[in-house]
């Protein structure tokens, strides 16, 4: 009688381990950390398409492409997007699209034009600065355009920065300086990239 109580209490104490563990989220799916929304800050005529894809990173590092998201515009009258990403560019402006999935969502802004955008002017152009003098450089991208048309792209470009440990970019095109060397600074938006370099002296 006494060696079923104790087998009896073995499998108690077994459940209530597993059932523990259980509840403190041993077992728990990951969740979406962050999306991406591809490609980042294009440039499109209008009646052009655009497919947007949704990049889902989740809270245990994976990655997957979301095979369905919400998808909105901030400017309908700009720029139209259905169920499965597909964007239309209906008139020139600027709009944000939305991909929302659950508790996440990611961004990435559309530019429309009546022509197309020949280059990105990065200024201040070839730039030297002394990191003991300034801690940060405001840089701007101005988009040239086939009508001979320019637009400030300062915020719907993607920036970045060749060697991190000389300068990060943020989004704003300020860039910190980090240290001293050369790297190269871009303004990315579609296929059309604007460069120039920045040098940070002691």
């Amino acid at each position: 009688m006494r060696m079923r109580f104790w087998k009896l209490a073995g499998v108690l104490a077994a459940t209530i381990v597993i059932m523990g563990l259980s509840s403190c989220g041993f077992f728990v799916d990951p969740t979406i950390s962050v999306i991406t929304v591809t490609p980042a800050t294009p440039s499109l005529l209008v009646g052009q398409t655009q497919q947007f894809v949704a990049v889902a990173t989740y809270s245990d590092g994976t990655q997957a492409t979301l095979g369905s998201a919400t998808w909105t515009t901030s400017n309908a009258a700009v720029l139209l997007i259905d169920s499965s990403g597909k964007a239309t560019a209906v008139a020139a402006g600027s709009a944000t699209v939305t991909a929302t999935s659950g508790t996440g969502s990611g961004t990435t802004t559309v530019t429309v034009t009546t022509a197309p955008l020949i280059s990105i002017e990065v200024t201040p152009a070839n730039f030297s600065v002394s990191k003991a003098a300034q801690a940060t450089v405001q840089y701007t991208a101005t988009g040239h355009y086939g009508d001979n048309t320019t637009a400030d792209l300062t915020t719907t470009v993607t920036w970045s920065s060749s060697n991190t440990s000389v300068a990060t970019m943020a989004s704003t095109g300020i860039a910190t300086l980090a240290g001293t060397g050369d790297t190269t600074i871009k303004a990315v938006s579609g296929t059309v990239t604007g460069s120039t370099q920045l040098h940070v002296a002691p």
